[in-house]
């Protein structure tokens, strides 16, 4: 009897535990089929309401779109057409922004064309120099510490193959800067017109001398300071310094060189005093540059400086330049009286370089128009590179000349 109730007890203690494993699949498959019908009804609410909310949004669209093809279906053919109102022109920003972006490709171009300012040199001091070259411009950090001990003639040779194969960037130009060069060669860097500025130029305070001691103080004071006298450069005086009567056409050009080179003495003067406006007002100083007295040929092709200032910086400072090379470097605005102003001022140039500019006509070089006073001016000019320009124009300028009687001083090339 014993046993029968053990087997009793046991049996009813396996149907409790076969009930209990049947009822929690049951529970469990509910809850969760009932989770799938919440997340099924809340998914269509929210496709509901992007929805509702994206029709919303294009609602202004649509109706004006609708009205337009109502009106197109409704209207008779042979009426005018709508007429559609064009909308604001856009920013100035944007327009010299594509001018720009097209004329840099305009001339990369065009000097894709151009055969390199160096002469091909098969000597062996020539490949050792362009291999250097294309080394340097590869290896900037390895060359950093060597190339400012380099000797002048070397550094030369160097820049005009470094811009025949890249051009300078700033780094480059950094260990580049030195005086003494004969020859500088900047064509297709990568640097602005201040950077330019504020490593081959100075600017030195002008001081009076109203006594003999002063006379004196002044000599001791020129053999210290040797950037003053010794260098072409533009003197700025306070208004009302210089007396003298001058022609209303004198007075024109010293404004616009005032105002062209006034700038970069503030440049200079603007890390020495809080206001150098108003010390421009009381003090002359002179701006110079120590390459005046050694440079003689420089290349600043395709270049995009301030036209007109960096004509009358040249002039002023620069003027024993018997080389000069601007091609690809004047914009159709400033370019003119940028080529005026350098044909009147640089009387030593015996090569000037000014092609690559699609702006440049037969009436811009020649005849009563012309930019170019030939019976004045350039008179010892030899060569004339005007390389690129519209198709003819070259032939022309050559003819002119020879029908003038220059063919024998100048020689025309492209």
């Amino acid at each position: 009897m014993a046993k029968g109730r053990q087997w009793k007890t046991k049996l009813k203690s396996y149907e409790n535990a076969s009930f209990n494993k049947e009822q929690k699949p049951t529970q469990t498959t509910e809850s969760v089929s009932d989770k799938i019908k919440r997340l099924r009804v809340e998914q269509q609410r929210a496709e509901m309401n992007r929805s509702l909310r994206r029709s919303q949004t294009s609602n202004h669209s649509e109706s004006h779109l609708s009205g337009l093809m109502r009106y197109e279906t409704e209207r008779d053919p042979t009426t005018a057409p709508l007429p559609i109102t064009p909308g604001p022109p856009p920013p100035p920003s944007w327009r010299l922004n594509r001018v720009h972006q097209e004329r840099i490709v305009s001339v990369q171009r065009l000097k894709a064309k151009r055969e390199l300012v160096t002469a091909k040199d098969n000597t062996l001091y020539g490949q050792s120099a362009c291999q250097a070259a294309q080394s340097i411009t590869s290896k900037k950090n390895v060359w950093s510490e060597a190339i400012p001990y380099l000797p002048i003639t070397v550094k030369q040779t160097l820049m005009q193959h470094i811009s025949s194969i890249d051009g300078l960037d700033e780094t480059l130009f950094d260990l580049f800067i030195s005086f003494g060069y004969s020859d500088l060669c900047f064509e297709d860097a990568r640097i602005s017109f201040t950077k330019f500025c504020k490593a081959y130029w100075r600017v030195e305070e002008l001081c009076a001398r109203s006594t003999e001691e002063e006379d004196d103080d002044w000599w001791d004071h020129e053999d210290n300071n040797p950037f003053t006298d010794e260098y072409d450069g533009y003197a700025h005086h306070p208004i009302g310094f210089d007396s003298e009567t001058i022609t209303t056409a004198t007075e024109d050009i010293k404004d616009e060189r005032a105002s062209c080179l006034e700038p970069i003495l503030l440049l200079f003067l603007k890390d020495q005093y809080r206001n150098p406006s108003s010390i421009l007002d009381k003090k002359s100083f002179l701006l110079f540059t120590p390459l005046s007295s050694t440079l003689t040929s420089l290349n600043i092709s395709f270049l995009r400086w301030p036209n007109i200032s960096v004509a009358h910086l040249l002039v002023c400072t620069l003027p024993h330049l018997q080389q000069l090379r601007t091609a690809g470097c004047f914009n159709a605005t400033d370019g003119p009286r940028a080529i005026s102003i350098i044909s009147q001022g640089l009387r030593m140039l015996n090569l000037w370089d000014i092609g690559f500019h699609p702006w440049i006509k037969y009436e811009t070089l020649c005849g009563i128009t012309g930019l170019i006073n030939w019976k004045r001016d350039l008179q010892e000019l030899k060569t004339l590179c005007i390389e690129n320009l519209q198709e003819g124009v070259t032939m022309q300028v050559r003819e002119w000349l020879a029908n003038e009687g220059y063919h024998r001083r100048i020689k025309v090339t492209e």
